[in-house]
């Protein structure tokens, strides 16, 4: 008695459940909803260096860089290699503005933070060498160069990002921003 007692009282609970549901659903949709637009600005999509200017900076200056902005803790750039006087061949860091885009040579510490904290870290190191490149080019160009990432460089690597003009439906032309080779220094 006791187990139809109990079969009665789930198949009415899942039915009222089952029935209820759907009217909550309808009850919140009509309610207003508000929605927050995140617009970029036009500053967000400068890029209007000109063509030969030259970006570096020092291993002590972009570990302090991306430390302080939150990038990479102190121990990730020790084990890394910032704070190391290598011997071997560690490459150049820089960036040089190109007819078309962008050349970014990166040295293989930042390779080995790049493949330790991903697009966050690529962020970082390429907002602190294009200083004046609005933050949605920034993060396009860092898109690009995970993407083209090298799972085990033997030493620094040079970025050849380049743009492209391409129509998007009723968005018009816009600039598309790719790898367009990866080499070792």
């Amino acid at each position: 008695m006791k187990s139809k007692r109990i079969n009665k009282l789930l198949a009415t609970t899942m039915i009222t459940a089952m029935c209820i549901t759907p009217l909550t659903g309808i009850a919140n949709a009509m309610e207003p909803v508000t929605q927050e637009h995140t617009y970029l600005n036009t500053k967000d999509l400068e890029d209007n260096i000109p063509i030969g200017t030259e970006y570096t900076m020092s291993d002590r200056e972009m570990a302090a860089y991306l430390e302080s902005n939150g990038f990479a803790t102190n121990k990730m750039l020790k084990d890394a290699g910032y704070f190391s006087n290598a011997r071997y061949k560690e490459g150049v860091r820089k960036a040089v503005k190109v007819k078309g885009g962008w050349d970014i040579y990166l040295k293989k510490s930042d390779l080995t933070i790049i493949k330790t904290t991903g697009v966050n870290g690529t962020i970082g190191i390429i907002s602190a060498l294009l200083t004046g490149v609005g933050g949605a080019v920034v993060g396009v160009i860092a898109g690009s160069i995970v993407q083209a990432m090298v799972s085990d460089p033997k030493g620094g690597m040079i970025y050849k990002i380049r743009t492209r003009k391409v129509t998007i439906g009723v968005a018009g032309e816009i600039e598309e921003y790719y790898c367009q080779s990866v080499v070792y220094q």
